[in-house]
């Protein structure tokens, strides 16, 4: 009598898989920033151009070309 033992077996191929997987928080990603420009009354500004400086904190230096805001007032600012 063949006695087949499925679910230890499994499991250990299950927990194999998930771990030679790269962790999802260590994959390296670039960020955006997505702004509203508004003015003193609150009133959102179109065609406004938006640059991003200040590299001192930085992990890596990038410069982004300056973004246009939309009619809406939103920029987005991508590969960060």
């Amino acid at each position: 009598m063949t006695r087949v033992v499925r679910g230890p077996v499994l499991s250990v191929v299950l927990i194999m898989m998930l771990a030679a997987r790269p962790a999802l928080a260590q994959a390296p990603r670039e960020g955006r920033l997505l702004v509203t420009v508004v003015d003193q009354s609150n009133a959102v500004v179109p065609g406004a151009t938006v640059r991003v400086t200040g590299v001192e904190d930085a992990t890596r230096t990038v410069t982004p070309a300056p973004a246009q805001t939309e009619p809406g007032g939103l920029a987005t600012i991508a590969r960060l």
